[in-house]
């Protein structure tokens, strides 16, 4: 199996996943040519491949981390509700700071960087979304290698 996809299962969706395998399987049963070159790919398969090549961006570090006291960091939207839950709760109670990561923020500061970081991430959100559905809209191997997954995103976010 692909390596790329070994390494990261889960991120197609199960029938794009199942796909992907049976286009490679195919590809590979597929013969040289007289020149004893292997067949070109077929273009779905470049597609769901690109796709893939997007998701694992999109899941890294690459896309989702910010900086703050120097440090690198990044929030689950789980994690980000939790601590806007604690941030409010801590506020309630007068309290004037809130502490994460080693790091000491004044409330009100913690409250506009998880704001920040909410918009950053929707914001990534939306790119990857359009870039998959332009990655769909390929038509040929040739549009495939020149489309840039790298294009379009915010700049990361640094406190």
């Amino acid at each position: 199996m692909d390596s790329l996809l070994s390494q990261h299962r889960g991120l197609l969706s199960p029938a794009e996943e199942g796909e992907y395998v049976n286009l490679l399987v195919a590809a590979r049963e597929e013969p040289a040519d007289e020149e004893g070159n292997a067949p070109a790919l077929p273009l779905r398969l470049a597609i769901l491949h690109l796709k893939l090549q997007l998701l694992v961006r999109d899941s890294s570090e690459e896309v989702n981390s910010f900086t703050i006291g120097g440090q690198s960091l990044w929030f689950s939207p789980a994690l980000r509700a939790n601590l806007r839950n604690a941030i409010d709760a801590l506020e309630a109670a007068s309290e004037q700071t809130v502490s994460f990561h080693g790091i000491t923020l004044p409330i009100a500061d913690a409250k506009a960087a998880l704001t920040a970081i909410e918009l950053y991430a929707a914001k990534c959100s939306n790119v990857t979304e359009q870039h998959k559905a332009n990655i769909e809209e390929l038509g040929s191997i040739a549009d495939v290698n020149r489309y840039d997954i790298t294009v379009g995103y915010p700049a990361k976010l640094v406190f």
